[in-house]
């Protein structure tokens, strides 16, 4: 399935970077839990997203020449990666992470923050 013609593909190291950060919030509230795995979940089985594997040659390449030329936090560099091997564009709002990619070999490869993605790619409503 797609978003507005787009297909949206998540790293499944996104998925564990944000659960992590997301339990350091939840943690001791049962209510926060519970919207949490509720969310989680979703994701995984709303069928809006595919959920790309990181371990594949290409993706661990990528992350490694990335990581050679400065990006320094591993699941930045996987995500990264995956976003280079596996589609079209890339959506962070890490500021670091165009900067490091200008300077490497997939300097090509749009990467965008989502207010950008939106005003350039989207057709106004």
């Amino acid at each position: 399935m797609s978003l507005r013609g787009f297909k949206v593909i998540i790293s499944d190291v996104s998925l564990i970077e944000a659960l992590g950060k997301a339990l350091k919030h939840a943690a001791y509230s049962e209510k926060k839990m519970d919207i949490v795995e509720k969310g989680y979940l979703s994701i995984l089985t709303n069928g809006l997203f595919q959920i790309s594997t990181h371990a594949t040659p290409s993706i661990f390449e990528i992350a490694l020449d990335l990581r050679r030329n400065g990006l320094e936090d591993l699941f930045d560099c996987l995500i990264t990666g995956t976003a280079i091997a596996e589609s079209d564009g890339f959506i962070t709002e890490d500021g670091k992470i165009p900067q490091i990619v200008e300077k490497t070999d997939y300097a090509y490869f749009p990467i965008s923050s989502l207010n950008v993605f939106k005003e350039r790619l989207l057709p106004p409503r």
